[in-house]
């Protein structure tokens, strides 16, 4: 087999792995999701608090070659919205349970939005207005698959010229 074919069939072989991930991490996502859509049952007018920036460390982790193995920080940078309501006479503050970064704004700060939160756990909620933020996520999965799958082949077109 020549070199070219070889090279054709490692890459065809990590872009089905690399799209077997993403599939299964969005029907993971959207299982979560139904689990907390079902549980929050409870309609409330909350307001938008504000768009958030985060910087989350997520502490030490591994670099390098296995024999030189070094460790340095790592940081997940999220911008996600965080709404105030009331349920039961009781303030509550948080973000989406459905922890997804928010691509768009639900509105400006102080904005009447409609919530759902869970009767059970009122401090568990989700946003129907993130839901094009969900359909975001799976835009942004998807376009990373395509771009993956053009570099490649660019890659092996470019190399057997």
């Amino acid at each position: 087999m020549n070199e070219w074919l070889t090279n054709l069939l490692v890459a065809v072989i990590l872009l089905c792995v690399w799209i077997l991930a993403v599939l299964y991490y969005l029907s993971k996502m959207d299982r979560k999701n139904e689990e907390i859509k079902q549980a929050c049952t409870e309609r409330v007018i909350g307001r938008v608090d504000r768009m958030a920036s985060l910087l989350i460390n997520e502490g030490l982790k591994p670099y390098g070659q296995p024999l030189k193995m070094k460790y340095r920080n790592s940081f997940t940078y999220q911008r996600n919205m965080f709404y105030r309501y009331s349920y039961k006479g009781k303030e509550y503050w948080g973000m989406d349970g459905r922890r997804i970064t928010s691509f768009f704004s639900t509105g400006k700060n102080g904005t009447p939005i409609e919530l759902y939160c869970n009767p059970s756990r009122p401090s568990q909620f989700y946003c129907p207005a993130e839901d094009r933020n969900m359909t975001a996520a799976k835009v942004v999965n998807v376009s990373l698959v395509t771009v993956f799958a053009a570099v490649i082949w660019i890659a092996l077109l470019v190399e057997r010229k």
